[in-house]
């Protein structure tokens, strides 16, 4: 039991910890697994079911396509001739890269209320209880 408590805890914290717009990818991933673990957990019936996949695929492709234009940003910022640069270019990559991140926490926060909204009401009690769990858990190790 504790163990089964100790993994969909973690499926929690992955589904709310994503933000890196450099991990996206594997985010995408994580939040998949992630949900998966709480579609178990909470006892979602088929149409629920169909509804987080269609959350999961939308997310994915949109995730990953941030991720494919942060890479082309770092790949361009790893090429550049520091003696060239002006402070314009600079605030335009750092522009760019805050797009992107933007971008990227947008898709997270749809995923994330959107999952949330597909829950019926006692689904959603048992997820913020599980929620609530994870601050705590997270406020306790901070304080370590």
């Amino acid at each position: 039991m504790l163990k089964r408590y100790s993994v969909i805890l973690a499926s929690l914290v992955i589904f709310f910890s994503l933000s890196s717009t450099t991990q996206a990818q594997q985010g995408a991933d994580l939040a998949a697994a992630g949900l998966q673990s709480l579609v178990t957990e909470l006892k979602l019936d088929e149409s629920q079911k169909q509804e987080v996949d269609a959350l999961i695929k939308s997310y994915t492709e949109k995730s990953t396509a941030i991720r494919t234009k942060v890479l082309e940003l770092q790949t361009e910022m790893k090429s550049l001739e520091l003696g060239n640069l002006t402070k314009k270019k600079i605030q335009r990559l750092s522009a760019s890269t805050g797009k992107y991140s933007a971008q990227f926490t947008e898709q997270t926060l749809l995923l994330q209320t959107g999952f949330y909204a597909v829950l019926n009401s006692e689904q959603k009690a048992k997820f913020d209880e599980l929620r609530g769990q994870i601050a705590e858990r997270r406020s306790s190790m901070s304080a370590q």
